[in-house]
């Protein structure tokens, strides 16, 4: 505890430190909705350091592919396949509640998941793992009931397909006991556990010190103590883009909710500490 309240203390001092801010441009922005009846307004835009945002309400339209004079064209809504590869990072905004676009875009290498989605294509799900580094899905991200998923796929269509997905480069970030948690589990994909930064497999107090401790070497502009023993991605429990001592402190709410028995509803945590 007096650890803890030490790293505190220290990590309180640098709060006040300027942090670096993004001064990125915007390059284009295009429009996604579905254009159906739920009066979907969906936009992207990307700016110069390779970030697709995608924000607005509703539906994204389902992207495929077109013939053209016998010609197979792909279907999305970017300027040229130049235009595409300039895309390092996609952020889903809460609001959009369908998304459809990840395996258009080849060289994204973290795709980030909100709250409000309601449907994916469990396919198009699974294969940003061929490509794609990182993938985050926020607590209450949609990916169908694990029931439903594990009765549509046959225990021989599961084994194939952890047979593929064992070759995927993509980790995925979700939250201990979701339905993410589960169906990502149940696909055979590589699963991170948001707020385990040690990956020892446990959400406790050595991981809220740790996060600590990263926050204070970073505003301090400091070397990172034990740079390979930790995952900086699983330290933004938030997903806000920053690690801040709230981090932490929604490690120990989710830790101290864990110890007393109870069922810890990730999306209050972070509700509560925002």
């Amino acid at each position: 505890m007096k650890k803890t309240t030490a790293i505190l203390t220290a990590a309180a001092m640098t709060a006040a430190m300027a942090m670096p801010v993004s001064a990125a441009e915007e390059v284009y922005r295009v429009n996604c909705s579905s254009f159906g009846a739920d009066g979907s307004d969906v936009w992207a835009s990307l700016d110069t350091d390779g970030v697709l945002t995608v924000s607005g309400t509703g539906g994204m339209d389902s992207f495929g592919f077109f013939f053209d004079d016998d010609e197979i064209s792909p279907d999305y809504p970017w300027k040229s396949s130049e235009d595409a590869n300039l895309i390092k990072k996609i952020v889903v905004e809460e609001g959009v509640t369908h998304f459809d676009m990840v395996w258009q875009t080849p060289e994204a290498k973290s795709v980030y998941l909100p709250n409000s989605l309601k449907t994916i294509d469990l396919f198009e799900f699974i294969s940003m793992g061929e490509e794609t580094e990182k993938v985050f899905c926020a607590p209450q991200t949609f990916l169908g009931d694990p029931d439903e998923i594990e009765n549509e796929l046959t225990p021989e269509k599961i084994e194939v397909l952890k047979k593929k997905t064992a070759e995927f480069i993509s980790t995925y970030y979700v939250y201990k006991g979701t339905d993410a948690e589960k169906a990502v589990s149940l696909m055979g994909l590589k699963i991170k556990n948001m707020g385990d930064i040690n990956s020892d497999g446990q959400i406790d107090l050595s991981d809220a010190e740790m996060i600590l401790a990263l926050f204070a070497d970073m505003a301090a502009g400091a070397e990172t103590n034990n740079a390979e023993a930790i995952d900086k991605d699983a330290a933004d429990t938030d997903l806000d883009g920053k690690i801040y001592i709230k981090d932490a402190a929604e490690v120990l709410d989710y830790y101290a909710q864990n110890s007393a028995g109870m069922e810890p509803e990730w999306n209050n945590i972070i509700e509560k500490h925002s």
